[in-house]
């Protein structure tokens, strides 16, 4: 019985302990950058990760309710201090209200750019899907991670365009967002940020992509069973070569993401140097530009 009340009490400090912390990962997790400068019409704060935030406002041109806040536009800019609480801890941010007739501000331009883009781009496929880098005056940047830039993706004057990857096959992708207010696009005009949701349908197979990675695909090396459009290699050894070909009507370039394990002996040609067993697989990337458009087919390599 004792052993019993010894343990539950441990567990009990143990989570009083563990929730003096919450506050501290709270403001550390907190999104800053979400929080708007300023404002025309009503918006919604975080409600905070690991604790909840207790929000208040200094003055009635903005009422908060929980996260949800009320902008009451007066003859005047007004600007308004909120601040976030949870237990002792405290922040403070700045909001102007902008007087009754402003035009929306960036950050509000941005929010309904991202719903008109969601609502009018659905789908890519292997043709270039043109998207606005411009709307509005306000600037528009869309970036992929490292898988992603298997996907096609040019940006030219006024448009980004952007197509199916080797591995698409009907599945959602997020594409990410970024807004500023003036043209040069740097940190310090960045008004907001969001995400593009797509669906990526699967490339036909007389893809001009797919025809060229066949094209130099001069050793057969075989697709990976599990993903779609992937090479996988494997019985590797020392001294192995990996070798793809070339093309005079479209450009193709291999890289390794480790070059501790290969030589490069030509543009599409590594010989490997060094045992990289231990590691299970090494990465490699087949890059294929038709007409200024990349995309990127994934090498996976085993001994």
């Amino acid at each position: 019985m004792k052993k019993t009340i010894f343990v539950v009490m441990i567990v009990i400090l143990g989570l009083m302990l563990s929730s003096c912390d919450y506050p501290e990962k709270s403001f550390q997790a907190m999104q800053r950058d979400l929080i708007p400068k300023e404002v025309t019409r009503d918006f919604q704060l975080e409600r905070g990760v690991y604790a909840p935030f207790i929000w208040t406002s200094d003055n009635d041109a903005l009422v908060i309710n929980g996260n949800d806040v009320t902008v009451n536009q007066k003859e005047d800019d007004v600007v308004v201090n909120i601040t976030a609480t949870v237990n002792k801890r405290s922040e403070t941010f700045e909001i102007i209200v902008l007087k009754i007739g402003s035009p929306l501000s960036s950050r509000e331009k941005a929010e309904d750019i991202t719903v008109l883009l969601n609502e009018t781009y659905n789908e890519i496929d292997g043709g270039l899907l043109e998207l606005p880098n411009q709307i509005d005056g306000i600037f528009i940047k869309y970036s992929l991670d490292l898988f992603q830039s298997s996907y096609g993706y040019k940006i030219e004057d006024d448009k980004t365009y952007l197509s199916s990857s080797f591995r698409a096959n009907g599945d959602s992708i997020v594409i990410s967002l970024s807004f500023y207010d003036d043209v040069e696009m740097k940190n310090d005009t960045l008004v907001y940020w969001s995400s593009l949701n797509l669906i990526a349908l699967a490339l036909n197979e007389d893809d001009p992509f797919l025809v060229a990675i066949q094209q130099i695909n001069i050793n057969n090396y075989n697709f990976t069973s599990n993903l779609r459009y992937q090479f996988g290699i494997s019985h590797l050894k020392v001294g192995d070569i990996i070798e793809f070909g070339t093309s005079e009507s479209f450009d193709a370039n291999l890289t390794m993401n480790n070059s501790e394990y290969f030589l490069k002996m030509d543009t599409n040609k590594y010989e490997i140097i060094k045992n990289f067993r231990d590691n299970i697989s090494e990465l490699g990337r087949l890059t294929i530009t038709i007409d200024g458009v990349s995309k990127t087919i994934f090498i996976w390599m085993y001994m």
